[in-house]
Order: structure tokens, then C-alpha cells, then sequence
């Protein structure tokens, strides 16, 4: 942690806190341990104002990530929180061929209600589905899309729309990896 906390009676905080390591790590760090997860991270939290409620912000940025099958590979994203929800203001996830962006907003309450935004650029039909875990794929396709969701994440119960571009579709003599 660092910063200056200014009057002691009457704090103006300006801290910032970073964890850098295996994303396990940090995870268990801010007390949400999961060993499901692999890969390199790196997480910044900053308060800034007066108590009792200062603002809350902060970036996260992973690398060679997994979560169990699923690959996210390089990503970051930034997050403030405002009356009882997250923000994620930015999250970007790098692909070989592509890039996949998003935001969101994720209520702090029972069930974690969300709103969220995805938009898939240019990735390869074959890198999605190897980042899902179906390998071996021998399909190339270019997809850019949308994807809008709403619903709660735990237990996760959403609905929204889709809408996608294929192009390029072709048939492969070998497995796209």
C-alpha cells in the first residue's frame, strides 16, 4: 500500500494497494480463494476521499489466465464501485486473431444481479472454440458480434440477445491449433 492518508483526525485518503503473482494467490489475498485459476496477475486497488466512503477504483490486468477449461488468456480491465455496484468500466481480452471488449455492472446484493455488455472483434471461430476447451477444431471463421445479458451471476439466470457476423467460413486439411 501506499499514499498519503493526510489528517489522522480526519482522513483524506489517497492509497493505492497492489498484488502482483499467481492469480490464485491474489485471489485468496482479497479473501475469494479459488485454485481453480491459473495464470499471472496483477490487481490495484485505490481509495480516495474522506471516510466513512471513499471512492473505490482500480485495474486488474492477468496473464497466461485460466479458469478450470477456459482459456482467457491476456486481459485487463478497470472497475469503480458507486452505491452498492461494481463497475466495470473497460475489460479487454486479447486473442491471436481478435479481441474480445466488454463492461458491465454487477449489484453487491443477493443473487449479483448484472447488466453485461460483450463485443467480440474479429476472432477466430477456431480460437474461441479452443479457448472453450473444444480442440482440434478444423473450422476458420471470422466473428465479430454483440452480446447484451442481464440476470443474476450466482446462481446464474440471464437472458439478452446475440448478434454475430460469420465470414470466411472454411473447411481446414489440419486442426486450426
Amino acid at each position: 500500500a501506499f499514499g498519503p492518508l493526510g489528517n489522522p483526525c480526519r482522513p483524506d485518503l489517497d492509497l493505492a494497494v497492489r498484488a502482483t503473482g499467481p492469480i490464485p494467490r491474489i485471489l485468496e489475498l482479497v479473501g475469494v480463494p479459488d485454485e481453480r485459476w491459473s495464470g499471472d496477475g496483477e490487481a490495484v486497488v485505490r481509495l480516495k476521499g474522506e471516510l466513512p466512503r471513499p471512492a473505490l477504483s482500480g485495474e486488474v490486468r492477468v496473464e497466461r489466465s485460466r479458469h478450470g477449461t477456459l482459456e482467457l488468456g491476456e486481459g485487463r480491465a478497470r472497475f469503480h464501485y458507486d452505491a452498492g455496484k461494481v463497475h466495470v468500466d473497460a475489460l479487454e481480452v486479447d486473442g491471436a486473431t481478435g479481441r474480445i471488449t466488454g463492461r458491465a455492472t454487477v449489484g453487491v446484493e443477493r443473487g449479483l444481479p448484472a447488466q453485461i455488455e460483450i463485443a467480440v472483434g474479429g476472432v477466430d471461430v477456431g480460437e474461441l472454440l479452443s479457448r472453450v476447451g473444444v480442440k482440434g477444431a478444423w473450422v476458420s471463421a471470422r466473428v465479430d458480434g454483440n452480446v447484451s445479458v442481464q440476470g443474476t451471476i450466482s446462481p446464474i439466470d440471464v437472458a439478452g440477445t446475440v448478434a454475430t457476423t460469420v465470414t470466411g467460413l472454411r473447411s481446414l486439411h489440419r486442426s486450426w491449433e
